[in-house]
């Protein structure tokens, strides 16, 4: 009887203080990321001193891990090592010899080695309560936005970074471009999804009605229609039970994606330069040949052929200078601002991932950049809902650059160590409930 009524005693502060002590590093450094997410979503700090502080944290941790570990400190695997040690020497050439700005190579550098140690090293699993806190905080975030944003759209205008046109979206302070903040969304909406949360659903299916992002609406039907058809596809499926869902996929295979997708979009961009676009343009958002995508379809034309007859993008790129070296305004989005291609459309950096990450780092660096990504990526259990995320990710990768890189792969990391409630469950209580009302149905008779 002693022993059933501290059973259901509540603990003491000591003993919650213990248990906050025996933390592991992989739980520390679960909170540390959802925290650094946290500011890198909502607010402005993006500084080069945050990612240090960030990353110096989540090394003494790896450290603390490797030395109180039992297991064998071999991290990773050969071709993942090897992957590795190119990247660093790809770095080392773009620091010996590019003239431009390293800025956004030291910010790139420094997540992949954050999720390096998440994946490789930490082998970290999920610390659900510390997820729902970080959801729900954004949540709340991401409430009052709308709610300041139905109040007074011309709000957003006002902050620094925010597009500054007729179009006007709840942007977040942390990524204050209209893309930007719609992959913000995206990526939050997909936490809900797997976990089943109900509130960020509802935020994100009110979101395009706030802004009408055609990128964020198509990755979400992206989604649903994967896991319809996967659920429709387990309902049948006699042997649900024996089925392996979780398994991972190759690093070999996420590779050939990167680069077939990007030969693709090339061809693509091709096509609907010399093919589409010739047809004449509508205004902004008012078909699929508008004037957004003929700009986003000649960049990423006119980048391309940039960079084959540039033979210094074999080494390094513009990095942050990417703006000045192009001519485009960064604040200013008038033709008479920026180079205009061939007199018409006006240049923006392409939109496409890899094109986008060769141009500001080079080919070297972003073959071994995506060699390294892919085998994370492949050390992941992606599940039935996660595969679907995986499938609009790598999509909405195409048509806006960032998908892989800085806080955002950082997050999409995240949310795919996460656990999730699958869809097999409700795919089984479906065919159970089909199952008795059969089987009741006959006995009636």
């Amino acid at each position: 009887m002693g022993n059933t009524m501290r059973l259901g005693m509540p603990r003491s502060k000591s003993t919650r203080k213990k248990r906050i002590v025996e933390w592991v590093p992989g739980e520390w450094a679960w909170c540390l990321t959802l925290l650094f997410m946290f500011i890198r979503f909502f607010t402005q700090i993006s500084t080069v001193y945050l990612y240090v502080t960030y990353t110096a944290l989540m090394v003494m941790l790896a450290l603390l891990h490797l030395n109180g570990s039992e297991e064998t400190s071999r991290v990773g695997n050969v071709k993942l090592n090897g992957a590795v040690l190119g990247l660093c020497f790809s770095i080392l050439v773009i620091l010996a010899f590019s003239p431009y700005s390293k800025e956004q190579l030291v910010k790139f550098c420094l997540l992949l080695m954050d999720v390096y140690i998440l994946v490789a090293v930490l082998k970290v699993n999920e610390m659900e309560s510390a997820t729902k806190v970080f959801y729900w905080a954004s949540m709340v975030v991401v409430a009052g936005t709308f709610v300041m944003y139905l109040v007074s759209p011309a709000f957003f205008s006002s902050i620094e970074g925010a597009f500054q046109g007729l179009f006007y979206s709840p942007v977040f302070f942390g990524v204050p471009d209209n893309n930007d903040t719609a992959v913000a969304m995206f990526l939050l909406v997909c936490l809900a999804y797997k976990k089943g949360w109900k509130t960020g659903l509802i935020l994100g299916s009110i979101y395009p009605f706030l802004y009408f992002g055609r990128q964020y609406i198509l990755m979400c039907l992206i989604v649903v229609a994967l896991s319809l058809l996967a659920m429709l596809k387990l309902r049948k499926a006699s042997w649900l039970r024996d089925q392996k869902i979780d398994e991972k996929l190759t690093a070999k295979f996420f590779y050939c994606v990167f680069a077939v997708s990007t030969i693709v979009i090339i061809g693509f961009s091709y096509f609907w330069v010399n093919v589409i676009v010739e047809d004449g343009t509508s205004s902004y958002k008012e078909s699929l040949n508008d004037s957004s995508n003929a700009i986003r379809m000649n960049s990423n034309v006119y980048c391309f052929e940039l960079m084959t007859r540039t033979p210094d993008f074999l080494f390094y790129g513009y990095d942050s200078d990417v703006f000045d070296e192009l001519g485009i305004s960064s604040t200013d989005y008038s033709s008479t601002s920026n180079y205009l291609i061939s007199g018409r459309y006006r240049l923006v950096q392409p939109h496409e991932e890899v094109l986008n990450l060769v141009l500001k780092e080079g080919l070297l660096f972003a073959i071994f950049y995506y060699f390294v990504v892919a085998h994370l990526l492949s050390k992941i259990k992606w599940g039935e809902k996660g595969k679907a995320i995986l499938v609009a990710f790598f999509i909405g990768s195409l048509f806006l650059s960032g998908f892989f890189r800085d806080f955002r792969l950082l997050a999409f990391v995240m949310i795919g160590l996460s656990s999730e409630i699958p869809l097999r469950s409700f795919a089984i209580g479906i065919t159970r409930n089909r199952k008795r009302t059969a089987t009741s149905g006959q006995v009636a008779r």
